[in-house]
């Protein structure tokens, strides 16, 4: 690993390798020498899920500042047989609201804007619900805002649309709950902010990021995603579809807008949180708010804070954030207190695996505390009919469905996912890392699941 690592032309380095090369060369040699094993698990845990004919994924560990581990498995595109590379770059999705919150805290730093500014103040026009809303509403997910991508996706995927456009398409809804009440994560939220970065800085949300936040930090392969300007090392995504991969099928990414529009790579990730890390862009208190979790009018503490989730693994806080767009999957987690920094990138969208899962075992591994594999059996079809239906708790629901002899599960606006039998009623959700208990009454009945993951549970009744 240590060879392969070092056979780089100093021309060519990314910034983070330019660091490493420069600053510590001899340091990273150590540090690849002390952490073979170490470095061969999270080797293994990788080869496991990414075979190299098929799409893959790219990997940074960053550990007390050191670059630990970084590699690329698969391909970054089938039709040419292009193998991945570490320093490819891949869409973001969803990883892209952190770049937005922290766009919302320099404006607020700037005195801009408050964090209690209702929504009218930037939309007079807006309904009366926004009287209603503020900016940490939005950036938080406690706004009631119904999410607004099943209107344009798939039928109108293929169209450029404007932020005005965007907030015409949810505007006139009506909220799910009254704001500060709940918290349900809707893209909406952030197209919103992004709008409002647009208004009070006066420049295009993606010239605000590109020249704010990643020229001075040096993240030279991040960008809004542009279909049309050649973009170096970019990686094709991908989905299988009757068990074959096909290409992910052509959308705007202007229909994510400040939502998950911005591509990057795991190099700049690894800048990005090494920026964390120093403080900069931000004062030290604004990073402390972005990283905390906020708390509902009734005094209960949701897990999202500004464009992170904040949960625990291993009995240790982290702050993570998924990503999943059409040929994409993403997932970046921190854990301040070891230190420690994993961003996975993939460009396969429906790998039984995803990136979450395998992040995790390679966090474990980087901690000192490798996870077992737990052991998948199968199960008789009777078993795994008797957990078909929809589960719900008022609010939220899960329906599953059986195909085969595998069992399937879908919450509203998520993806499917597989659900892999540990036991005769415990499953494991590898597509998010989650575990499934399927609850009976005295007659064998199934009559409810409960979900856990990162730290927390909940129950949803069996209702058809």
């Amino acid at each position: 690993m240590a060879s392969r690592f070092l056979n780089i032309s100093v021309e060519r380095c990314t910034p983070i390798l330019m660091l490493l090369l420069t600053a510590s060369l001899f340091g990273v040699q150590a540090g690849f020498a002390q952490n073979i094993e170490p470095a061969a698990a999270m080797d293994r845990e990788m080869s496991a899920v990414y075979q190299p004919e098929n799409p893959g994924a790219a990997v940074v560990v960053v550990k007390n500042g050191q670059v630990i581990f970084r590699k690329g498995y698969g391909m970054a595109n089938l039709e040419l047989q292009v193998p991945m590379k570490p320093e490819m770059v891949f869409r973001l999705a969803s990883v892209t609201k952190q770049f937005t919150a922290v766009a919302i805290m320099m404006l607020f730093e700037q005195g801009k804007l408050s964090l209690h500014d209702e929504l009218t103040k930037f939309f007079p026009d807006y309904p009366a619900a926004g009287r209603k809303i503020t900016v940490e509403n939005l950036l938080t997910h406690t706004s009631g805002i119904k999410d607004y991508i099943n209107k344009v996706w798939p039928a109108r995927m293929t169209e450029n649309l404007e932020p005005q456009q965007l907030i015409d398409l949810f505007k006139n809804e009506s909220l799910e709950f009254e704001p500060s009440t709940k918290e349900e994560y809707a893209n909406a939220n952030y197209v919103l902010l992004g709008a409002i970065i647009e208004k009070l800085s006066g420049q295009d949300y993606a010239q605000f990021i590109e020249q704010q936040i990643f020229k001075p930090l040096g993240m030279t392969h991040s960008s809004y995603c542009r279909t049309q300007p050649l973009m170096a090392n970019r990686a094709s995504g991908y989905l299988k579809r009757d068990n074959v991969y096909i290409n992910a099928a052509y959308f705007s990414m202007t229909q994510l807008f400040a939502a998950g529009a911005m591509c990057s790579s795991v190099d700049d990730l690894a800048l990005w949180d090494a920026a964390i890390s120093a403080n900069k862009l931000l004062k030290p208190g604004s990073w402390d708010q972005i990283f905390t979790p906020y708390k509902l009018s009734s005094g209960v503490t949701e897990g999202y804070a500004y464009g992170w989730v904040i949960s625990k693994f291993l009995e240790r806080p982290i702050a993570s954030h998924a990503g999943g767009i059409p040929g994409f999957r993403a997932y970046v987690m921190r854990i301040p207190g070891a230190q420690l920094y994993i961003a996975l990138l993939s460009n396969d969208e429906t790998a039984d695996t995803q990136p979450e899962y395998v992040a995790k075992r390679i966090a474990a591994i980087a901690l000192g505390q490798p996870l077992s594999e737990p052991k998948i059996i199968k199960l008789d079809p009777a078993i795994l009919d008797s957990y078909i239906g929809q589960y719900s708790d008022g609010s939220d629901s899960f329906t599953i469905v059986r195909r085969g002899d595998r069992l399937f599960g879908q919450a509203p606006r998520d993806p499917e996912v597989e659900l892999f039998a540990v036991s005769q009623t415990e499953f494991i959700i590898k597509a998010f890392d989650a575990r499934i208990e399927f609850l009976k009454d005295a007659n064998g009945r199934v009559t409810a699941l409960v979900e856990r993951a990162g730290g927390e549970s909940g129950t949803l009744k069996k209702i058809k």
